[in-house]
């Protein structure tokens, strides 16, 4: 009698953001306090919320804000470029105006 084989296949872990919602707000306010509404080169993204170029825990909070759509990527002339949604912009200015209130 022969034992069965069981094929155990590899299963995808779920793909968790690299930080918290409440820290990619955070983010989100520092862009928009530097930035506004409008779309800014990926690499000065990176550089505004405290990251060189090169690192990847830059990459891995955008990725986390993308990932709780609160920032949109886009090409402009080739290049790739970072703004905030609607939803990033609102949660941001009440984190600001929740700051300012607080601080009062």
């Amino acid at each position: 009698m022969s034992s069965p084989q069981w094929r155990h296949e590899r299963q995808r872990s779920p793909s968790f953001p690299y930080v918290s919602l409440g820290k990619a707000i955070e983010y989100c306010l520092v862009l928009y306090l530097q930035a506004g509404a409008q779309a800014v080169p990926w690499d000065e993204s990176l550089v505004m919320i405290g990251h060189t170029v090169k690192s990847s825990s830059g990459w891995q909070i955008m990725s986390a804000a993308r990932q709780f759509g609160l920032v949109e990527y886009a090409r402009v002339e080739g290049h790739k470029t970072v703004k905030l949604t609607n939803d990033g912009m609102v949660l941001a200015i009440g984190l600001y105006r929740e700051d300012s209130v607080r601080w009062k």
